[in-house]
């Protein structure tokens, strides 16, 4: 398999989770990981996350401060940080990236300070660089702490490019890392951001001492609510039930490891 330069931007659980799945996936990979914590940046030269993962060994990786010489030269540039500093760092992306390059979006929900999905606002920003082939965006129902132990994991790869969305899979392919191939963004990404609110719900009732009885209502009716917001919105019934709405939710509603949940 052909090597790439990847340059995973956030050092955090997500960027180190999906930086290891990529090594494991083809170790001739050349992976970078970008951050701004010191800390996190020596950890990772030594196969360590201890802020996230103190128990837990993995690969060692090249490691950056410089997002203008980390993006240079990369054939795919990994979004694995908080969404409020996307905007940022998207345009640092845009002018400084001289050479083709495909995004993968692993973060979710809205674009800072505007009602627009993830996906489609950072497609809509790239455009002006003729160098970045595209946006495709990792969405469904995975924990990075469950991720970095090789727990069995399965997502979609969510485009408009179905080649795209082909070369990703292939990236990402391990023996406990798969991704599903998912044309219907729209669908995606309202199930991405909707269980979110689900899951706040859930985790209030479940404070308050209701039990499993409760959640499974609650949970069944908002599920009717959200295939019906999906509907008005043009995305696709089949993808609400699948693992960026239905396989989300199981996850984000009812596990302690869900921020929104806790």
């Amino acid at each position: 398999m052909q090597r790439k330069k990847i340059t995973v931007i956030g050092s955090g659980a997500l960027g180190t989770s999906l930086a290891n799945v990529l090594k494991d996936s083809n170790d001739k990979n050349e992976i970078l990981i970008y951050g701004i914590d010191e800390k996190e940046l020596d950890d990772l030269k030594n196969g360590k996350n201890s802020k996230y993962f103190p128990e837990i060994n993995f690969h060692c990786f090249d490691v950056s401060n410089n997002l203008k010489e980390a993006v240079n030269q990369a054939d795919y540039l990994v979004l694995a940080l908080p969404s409020i500093a996307i905007e940022s760092v998207i345009s640092e992306i845009v002018n400084n990236v001289k050479s083709p390059t495909l995004i993968i979006n692993g973060c979710k929900g809205f674009f800072p300070n505007t009602t627009k999905p993830l996906h489609e606002e950072i497609s809509n920003r790239v455009k002006s660089n003729s160098n970045i082939r595209g946006v495709v965006t990792l969405s469904g129902p995975s924990f990075a702490s469950e991720i970095i132990k090789k727990s069995l994991t399965s997502i979609a790869a969510i485009g408009y490019n179905i080649e795209h969305l082909v070369e990703i899979q292939e990236l990402f392919k391990t023996n406990y890392f798969k991704l599903y191939c998912q044309t219907d963004v729209v669908g995606a990404e309202i199930g991405g951001i909707y269980k979110n609110i689900l899951a706040i719900g859930a985790g209030m009732l479940t404070q308050l001492g209701y039990k499993i009885n409760t959640l499974a209502v609650y949970l069944t009716r908002g599920m009717k609510e959200l295939s019906t917001f999906n509907k008005f919105m043009g995305g696709k019934d089949k993808t609400i039930y699948g693992l960026t709405g239905l396989g989300d939710l199981i996850l984000t509603a009812t596990d302690v490891n869900s921020r929104n949940f806790t």
